[in-house]
């Protein structure tokens, strides 16, 4: 097994909050405006998801935002109620109300399956 195939194989088995404080810190290695990330859907100390939309994002010096979601529903298990959520999520995040944040302000939103 490579060392790629193992850190998949661990991913699998780590719960929501964990997969998304994760990928939080895979976001701020790889883009320089990440480490800044709010995280909306995780609980500092915590190894809980909560209700947050977007789950995550951060800001750019313009003011702009990327908006992050993270799923852990398998695509395998109900193609259907997969796509139903990213839909729902998607929607969500372009929805000023519940984000609070302005569509004009947001680069892109983004799901982290």
């Amino acid at each position: 097994m490579t060392k790629l195939q193992e850190i998949g194989q661990k991913l699998l088995t780590i719960n929501d909050a964990v997969f998304q404080n994760v990928y939080d810190a895979i976001l701020s290695v790889i883009d320089k405006n990440a480490d800044n990330i709010i995280s909306t859907g995780s609980q500092k100390g915590k190894q809980k998801t909560i209700r947050g939309t977007p789950d995550a994002y951060f800001s750019c010096p313009n003011g702009r935002c990327f908006f992050i979601e993270y799923t852990t529903k398998a695509k395998k298990d109900s193609p259907a109620s997969f796509l139903a959520k990213i839909k729902a999520d998607l929607t969500n995040c372009l929805d000023e109300s519940k984000t609070g944040i302005p569509l004009s302000n947001i680069v892109k939103s983004f799901i982290v399956p």
